[in-house]
């Protein structure tokens, strides 16, 4: 017969001079495989050295914890910090080694119980699994640090770390952070060795604010606007896969799974760390680097072409002459926040102006129409472009189009965009071409043919590209993909 233990602890102790509901270990203390303790209203205080070993089953409803100076709680049982009140634990940079369960719908915080200020640079060390199920772990300026060999489960939108994350190991993790409102987590691969560590924080904020996004690797066409990780190694040399979640309505809309790249704050830029695959859907889903990272800052989303991120899902953009005008044309097969089009014309592929506007559908699940005349089209090469704004002032670009006028010479180039093959076909004569990317460095150099001439762009990576012609110097602009 099992013998269960019931411990209720409302009334006030007055022990070693601590009084006002706390209950006062000063020894070390032993709960039996078993067990079942239940405390409520009284803050549990372990003297410093008193170490507590908990095989049972040990829960503690609204009151906080407080681990003095070299004392800890160890065991295969579990602590339970259930209730409906603010909960606090002041940890001392002491181990909890334990399972701890989390079912508190108002959050466990870092807090000084002496003070009732939050805590500074004071830590709480993990050592067993801990499973959320309501509310937070709030750690503010702190961390939880799940040591070697611990574990969690059960994170999730309304369960996990608002917060610094740290991680000791040679396994790979996946840190369990978000805001508050939604997880977003950030995962690493395996480190080489057990005494290294990783620090990680979410933060639903812009990173411009900070981190310049218009300074950027040139693979990068956009970089998040929407929310960074700060993901630090803390102990050891190991370089590792790091890996990035996205989420629609936090993240902005996805539109191309392959384009997706992680990008890093050096400190003067944020540098493409590529893609090393992706999971999910263009709802939700993850983007892993190109290769193992070996040194850590601020990282984020981003994308290696302009029609990735956007909060339309673009099915066509087509500029075509009419007469004397260029006529535009855009389908969206859904749309989501989407406040209005704006209709961009460059001459040159590099300076842009507005040439007309359009409003867009909102909110559809349905395929929506919009079409635009630019009355007054320039001679010679009209490159145009979408840029479409959401209601939170979010932009991003379409791919680019182009309509030609001159009375002196006929010039196409189709498809655009391409995968492999591009045709340029032009009445000009004696005509030689160079492909710039977007360093300005020629990648392919050679000759038009009569009429028509095929070029294979299978070699070069997915992007923008200008084709600029010789010696009539005419720009054309190529979309990769």
């Amino acid at each position: 017969m099992r013998l269960y233990i019931l411990l209720f602890l409302h009334f006030v102790f007055q022990i070693n001079g601590i009084s006002q509901s706390q209950f006062y270990i000063n020894a070390a203390m032993k709960v039996s495989p078993g067990t079942l303790l239940y405390s409520a209203g009284s803050d549990l205080i372990v003297d410093a050295n008193a170490n507590i070993i908990n095989h049972g089953d040990w829960t503690v409803v609204n009151p906080n914890i407080s681990l003095s100076a070299g004392s800890n709680i160890s065991g295969i049982g579990s602590l339970k910090f259930k209730g409906i009140t603010n909960q606090f634990i002041d940890g001392n940079g002491n181990s909890i080694d334990c399972n701890i369960e989390l079912d508190n719908t108002n959050h466990l915080r870092f807090k000084n119980l002496n003070t009732g200020q939050p805590l500074t640079n004071t830590n709480l060390l993990f050592g067993g699994n801990f499973t959320f199920q309501q509310g937070h772990v709030i750690t503010d300026s702190n961390k939880i640090i799940f040591k070697s060999g611990s574990s969690y489960s059960g994170a999730a939108d309304n369960s996990h770390i608002n917060g610094w994350c740290q991680k000791a190991g040679s396994t790979a993790f996946t840190f369990p952070v978000g805001n508050g409102a939604k997880l977003r987590t950030a995962s690493i691969s395996a480190p080489f060795v057990s005494t290294d560590n990783f620090l990680c924080k979410y933060f639903k904020s812009n990173p411009d604010t900070l981190y310049n996004v218009g300074q950027r690797d040139t693979a990068l066409k956009m970089v998040s606007k929407n929310e960074y990780w700060r993901i630090e190694r803390v102990a050891g040399t190991s370089a590792v896969d790091v890996t990035l979640s996205w989420y629609d309505s936090f993240s902005s809309i996805i539109g191309n799974l392959s384009n997706m790249r992680v990008a890093r704050w050096d400190g003067g830029a944020w540098r493409d760390h590529g893609n090393g695959g992706t999971t999910g859907t263009f709802a939700s889903g993850t983007v892993k680097s190109g290769a193992p990272v070996s040194s850590f800052s601020p990282f984020t989303l981003a994308t290696s072409s302009l029609i990735n991120i956007l909060p339309v899902e673009l099915l066509s953009f087509t500029a075509v002459k009419k007469d004397r005008t260029s006529y535009l044309q855009w389908s969206t097969a859904s749309e989501k926040n989407s406040d209005y089009f704006i209709v961009e014309r460059s001459l040159d592929g590099y300076d842009w102006k507005e040439i007309g506007n359009r409003k867009a559908a909102g909110n559809s699940n349905t395929i929506q129409h919009y079409a635009l005349t630019d009355f007054d089209p320039a001679m010679g090469i009209n490159y145009y472009r979408l840029k479409q704004l959401d209601f939170d002032l979010k932009f991003a670009y379409s791919p680019i189009r182009t309509v030609v006028f001159s009375p002196e010479f006929a010039l196409t180039m189709y498809p655009n965009p391409t995968t492999d093959f591009v045709t340029i076909a032009t009445d000009l004569v004696d005509q030689s071409f160079d492909i710039f990317d977007v360093l300005g460095q020629v990648v392919i150099r050679g000759k038009l043919n009569p009429n028509k001439t095929q070029i294979d762009l299978g070699q070069l990576a997915a992007g923008s590209y200008i084709i600029k012609l010789y010696p009539s110097n005419q720009n054309l602009i190529i979309e990769k993909q």
